[in-house]
């Protein structure tokens, strides 16, 4: 349910709520629970500085079921938590170009830390209570002019529990993204450029004597062409991570990697009827 206001010329109103029914039953441990019409509020406002630029702000209390379990087996309670939003926007050139500037802060309990593995080699998890995420992001995209399309976005954040603690430590804290197509005649060709700061996990059953495990920050560069034989014919090269570049997209609790992919091309060919 959303409902929206103009309360002034500039100033606008957005308000709604959602309403969740959640039930978890396990037969074999006799663990449920039950949530009944759990009502998720959230509400926006938008003003108009002048034609190309508005101020925001927003709320929104947060209830989400999760798919983690416990060394149990159990699925853990959901996430429940606050989330604030403020920020600035701009549209340029007719609404070609479109920037964005946002501050958001989101406190959350339930939130699932990986803490082990059982006999089935299976990551089980562990509730961390009084999250605090904080961050800043921007993001610029649109056409440059009628051939040339770009984007970017950089984003940071930091996230400690109630006892000044970083969690979610193998998710990277900084991102950026920037990608860029060019059309010339029939052809059309550009690429991609992915940067993300570290990520590690602290281990408590190591292998060897680090009790880290870490990869530190890289980055990707993707590259394609796509050329228009006629309006309805086209054929399309993708090259991804050009540079062959070895990386872990993932470390699993407990000395485990996940390698991330090497080097791939596709070559697609499309005819639209």
């Amino acid at each position: 349910m959303v409902g929206r206001f103009s309360l002034s010329d500039d100033l606008k109103l957005i308000a709604g709520s959602r309403l969740t029914t959640y039930k978890y039953n396990n037969k074999f441990s006799n663990y449920n629970y039950k949530y009944d019409n759990e009502v998720t509020p959230y509400a926006g406002v938008v003003y108009s500085l002048d034609e190309n630029h508005s101020v925001y702000a927003s709320y929104t209390d947060i209830f989400k079921a999760q798919d983690y379990k416990d060394k149990g087996g159990n699925y853990l309670d959901p996430k429940e938590g606050k989330s604030y939003e403020a920020g600035i926007k701009g549209e340029y050139f007719d609404g070609a170009l479109n920037a964005s500037l946002a501050v958001f802060r989101i406190e959350q309990d339930n939130v699932a830390q990986s803490a082990g593995t059982n006999s089935s080699g299976e990551t089980y998890y562990t509730l961390e209570e009084g999250v605090t995420s904080k961050g800043v992001e921007f993001d610029l995209s649109g056409a440059i002019n009628e051939n040339w399309n770009m984007s970017f976005g950089i984003s940071h954040y930091e996230a400690k529990n109630s006892d000044d603690e970083k969690v979610s430590t193998t998710i990277p804290r900084t991102q950026f993204l920037l990608s860029s197509t060019y059309k010339t005649g029939s052809l059309t060709f550009g690429g991609s450029v992915k940067w993300q700061s570290k990520l590690y996990d602290d281990v408590t059953n190591p292998v060897g004597d680090s009790d880290r495990l870490q990869q530190e920050s890289f980055y990707l560069v993707n590259a394609m062409a796509r050329y228009n034989f006629t309006k309805n014919l086209s054929a399309q090269l993708n090259i991804n991570n050009l540079f062959d570049k070895e990386y872990y997209s993932n470390i699993v609790y407990d000395a485990q990697y996940v390698y991330g992919e090497p080097r791939n091309t596709t070559l697609t060919l499309k005819y639209t009827f």
